[in-house]
């Protein structure tokens, strides 16, 4: 019985560490206006990920980018996250607003709508990481 018990908290601990380290990146699924205040309170930038459900190097990024453990660490606790349809609801809106001309278009915003950070096109994990390394310190010199 012992044995039993034992490999079960073995299995259960395998099953923990490896749900740890295939950390994605959290998106938060409030409506846009809620997630301007969640940024606020939190005092955290939003990154935005425009995207339509017919975009490859949307679905791509979705599937191989956004469930990098290095990637999904960092804008989990960097970031307030969003996925935005460009082609329904606020993406409408947001599509004009940032002249967005290409999916995916990755934005990061303060919590009062300002643009930080703009990119186009399909980001591998490391480009991803650069992009927003760069709009965090540019927005850090900018407000410190």
């Amino acid at each position: 019985m012992k044995t039993l018990s034992y490999y079960i908290i073995v299995l259960a601990l395998i099953g923990f560490s490896k749900t740890v380290q295939s950390q994605d990146i959290y998106f938060y699924d409030g409506d846009w206006g809620r997630t301007l205040e969640f940024a606020e309170e939190q005092e955290r930038l939003i990154f935005v990920d425009v995207y339509a459900i017919w975009c490859r190097p949307c679905r791509e990024m979705s599937k191989y980018v956004f469930t990098n453990p290095h990637v999904g660490k960092y804008f989990t606790e960097t970031f307030i996250n969003k996925k935005i349809n460009a082609e329904r609801g606020v993406g409408i809106d947001l599509v004009k607003k940032y002249n967005v001309k290409a999916l995916p278009t990755l934005l990061i915003l303060d919590s009062d709508e300002n643009l930080i950070a703009k990119t186009t096109g399909y980001q591998s994990s490391n480009q991803l990481l650069r992009f927003a390394k760069s709009a965090l310190r540019k927005y850090n010199r900018k407000h410190k």
